[in-house]
């Protein structure tokens, strides 16, 4: 099992999330910045498990959420919004011990809707595909 506290974690630019509450109990969920979107990843670990041993469709539903609704914010600290709509297709189990990425994209954004679609991968095959809206409701300018 890899840490995701490793010197590897921090040479690849990995950033964690840091939010207090439900985001602690899951995670860590760590991100970083891609060409084509942001990436988002965490360390498939037992508190994730279901009791056919592997990764929760529930773990999956909330990393979906915590992810889209991140790079929703990203660069908008002052933006509070809230979750409208989110819909995961799940396309086979996604495997313990190894982590499990997101890769974020934004569709389109309104003055009071956002919309964002990701793909969850686990060694590098889709496990899961999400898509999502985001009501805004406070956003003022950085």
């Amino acid at each position: 099992m890899t840490d995701p506290t490793s010197r590897d974690t921090l040479e690849q630019n990995w950033q964690p999330i840091a939010r207090p509450g439900f985001n602690e109990l899951i995670g860590p969920i760590e991100f970083r910045d891609d060409p084509d979107g942001i990436r988002f990843r965490f360390l498939a670990e037992a508190k994730h498990r279901n009791s056919r041993g592997v990764v929760h469709g529930g773990m999956l539903m909330s990393f979906a959420d915590t992810a889209l609704g991140t790079t929703i914010r990203k660069g908008r600290a002052s933006r509070v919004q809230a979750t409208v709509q989110l819909e995961l297709h799940f396309v086979r189990p996604a495997p313990m011990d190894g982590f499990i990425e997101m890769h974020c994209r934004i569709i389109r954004e309104t003055r009071n809707l956002a919309f964002a679609d990701g793909d969850i991968l686990a060694d590098g095959e889709i496990v899961a595909m999400a898509r999502g809206v985001w009501k805004v409701l406070v956003s003022k300018s950085d």
